[in-house]
């Protein structure tokens, strides 16, 4: 990782927005939930840094990397476990619809329909791939329909999937100071469009968290200063994406930690992280809008609300697993024309990126579950 820019200019559109919006409110006159903060700046439809899906840049010239990026070998496996999953837990006489939330500009869905294209697969004649998108601007791709609400992607069976989604969340910051908890929030200054960071009282919403933190550090093991991240919006989003089927499989694949580690008193400065260009950002405050804003995922919440809201976990593993053992028949193919296939070391070198334990295969955990 690069040195970390420092800039505070406090110049963005956003941030002066966000200033006048603090300034104006009486409800924040304490100060605004860094959550609230967060979403604006993510996804504000006119400014938010995820506002136009086309207009950010993955990979090497662009802010973050992820595995759609490294190449199009992720969307080649997750279409052979597609392939599995069609073929031996649902009913192939019926239209088998596939539900992409996080697509960003659709490559994904793309690597993962040529995949199945190319080598004739029987599914890429029923496979009925929806991308969900509440905002406008999703390109107009062949083969994929956008639909903008969960309502609208309901089928009777079918596989919901995201990469990398749910670390975008909105997420409360809470920290303890002096002996109590706060969370943090922004202030406006004094300076036109300056915002600052401010600790406010916690809301009850937030206490069954502090609560759970409690059951994790023994008495008096809490540092000062302790800071972490709660994301009571995963709850909801939860509840609501486990409607999508009446029979179906979920697959999320993110970075994150189950609670005990998430919460751990050596955890503590938190997971929040903000980056532009590849480099860390020091100031968020100042550039809204502009940069990638991002926290570990709590795996022990997502798998505790996902099971409130009647789904079964069917597996827990990292990326390292989960694609060597769903990619085993491509990899068989792959090795069999290896002297033939001019792209071989391409797609080795794609695999090992997406597997290897120091680069992303122990990083990304990927959780399945099943109704």
């Amino acid at each position: 990782m690069e040195k970390e820019n420092t800039d505070t200019s406090y110049n963005t559109p956003l941030s002066r927005i966000i200033f006048q919006r603090i300034k104006k409110n009486q409800d924040f006159q304490e100060g605004l939930p860094f959550r609230d903060f967060m979403e604006m700046a993510l996804y504000d439809p006119t400014y938010g840094y995820y506002s136009n899906p086309t207009s950010r840049k993955i990979g090497r010239d662009g802010d973050f990397f992820t595995s759609v990026s490294v190449g199009a070998v992720f969307g080649t496996i997750l279409s052979y476990w597609l392939e599995e999953l069609w073929g031996s837990r649902f009913d192939s006489g019926k239209d088998f619809v596939v539900v992409e939330q996080g697509a960003h500009d659709g490559r994904l869905a793309r690597d993962i329909l040529e995949a199945l294209e190319s080598r004739a697969s029987p599914l890429r004649r029923v496979i009925d791939y929806r991308v969900l998108s509440p905002a406008e601007g999703f390109p107009e791709i062949e083969g994929i329909q956008v639909v903008h609400s969960v309502r609208e992607a309901r089928a009777k069976q079918g596989v919901f999937f995201s990469n990398e989604l749910q670390d975008a969340f909105p997420v409360h910051q809470i920290c303890y100071e002096k002996g109590q908890w706060m969370e943090r929030g922004i202030f406006a200054g004094e300076k036109e469009g300056e915002l600052q960071w401010r600790n406010l009282a916690l809301p009850p919403k937030l206490r069954e968290f502090v609560e759970e933190i409690e059951a994790i550090h023994q008495p008096d093991q809490t540092p000062e200063g302790y800071t972490t991240e709660v994301c009571p919006d995963l709850r909801d989003w939860v509840s609501e994406i486990s409607s999508l089927f009446e029979k179906g499989t979920w697959l999320m694949i993110d970075y994150g930690h189950e609670s005990e580690d998430f919460f751990s008193p050596l955890r503590s400065d938190g997971s929040l992280q903000f980056y532009q260009d590849h480099k860390v950002i020091s100031d968020p405050l100042s550039q809204a809008g502009e940069i990638d804003i991002t926290a570990h995922v709590n795996l022990t919440h997502l798998m505790r609300w996902a099971k409130e809201a009647g789904l079964e976990l069917r597996d827990f593993t990292d990326q390292h697993h989960f694609l060597t053992r769903a990619g085993k028949k491509w990899l068989l193919e792959l090795e069999a024309n290896a002297g033939l296939d001019s792209d071989f070391a391409m797609l080795t070198r794609q695999f090992q990126t997406l597997t290897h334990p120091s680069i992303m295969g122990q990083k990304f955990k990927v959780l399945e579950f099943e109704r």
